[in-house]
């Protein structure tokens, strides 16, 4: 419980510093948004989070308005947002709500969606935060390929079911740090390996 309550305040802590250091950053991205997409420059999407309750994350839209997961609606303005992972920055919003962490599971779509259905051996993932950054994302530094899901799954499950520590958190957050300043797409992020190895 302490290192739970630990967590928590490094999360709070941490994302208010960051929306403050970073308001600026966000003010022109929102504003650039608001000019390419002619509205809106926010993307709310629906998740699953800890205890399988849902939330809205929100990002700065990458896409036109349509399907989600359609990657034809990426802009280059989008591709630009998530070459460098700024896309994401809002989510230290969800942080500081309590919806996420800083380092989690992947979040979740909707359960009830077939393609995204967490199979009983893993539903550990539901009894945590979700994270802006996880253990399969570090793992998947280096990959020239997508990480297979049952793969990603059993790195979450793992994490969930593992002790707390936020020296893990803090030693995942610096490995993630890295693919961030270099740029990725969100899929491949460097050479595959043990996320908790130095």
């Amino acid at each position: 419980m302490a290192s739970m309550s630990l967590k928590r305040v490094f999360d709070i802590s941490a994302a208010a510093i960051g929306l403050a250091v970073l308001s600026p950053v966000f003010a022109i991205l929102a504003a650039g948004g608001a000019l390419h997409f002619r509205g809106n420059p926010f993307h709310l999407a629906h998740r699953v989070g800890k205890d399988g309750e849902s939330f809205q994350m929100i990002k700065f839209k990458s896409m036109r308005d349509g399907t989600e997961n359609d990657g034809s609606r990426t802009t280059g303005y989008g591709r630009f947002l998530r070459s460098t992972a700024m896309d994401e920055l809002p989510q230290l919003f969800n942080i500081l709500n309590g919806d996420m962490s800083f380092v989690g599971p992947r979040p979740r779509e909707q359960i009830e969606h077939g393609d995204d259905r967490i199979p009983p051996s893993h539903r550990d993932i539901l009894s945590v935060r979700p994270g802006l950054t996880g253990p399969w994302q570090v793992a998947a530094i280096g990959l020239k390929a997508p990480m297979p899901s049952e793969k990603r799954l059993d790195l979450d499950a793992a994490y969930a079911r593992d002790t707390p520590s936020l020296g893990k958190d803090i030693k995942l957050i610096l490995k993630t740090i890295p693919a961030f300043i270099k740029g990725h797409d969100g899929e491949y992020l460097g050479k595959p390996k043990d996320p908790m190895t130095p």
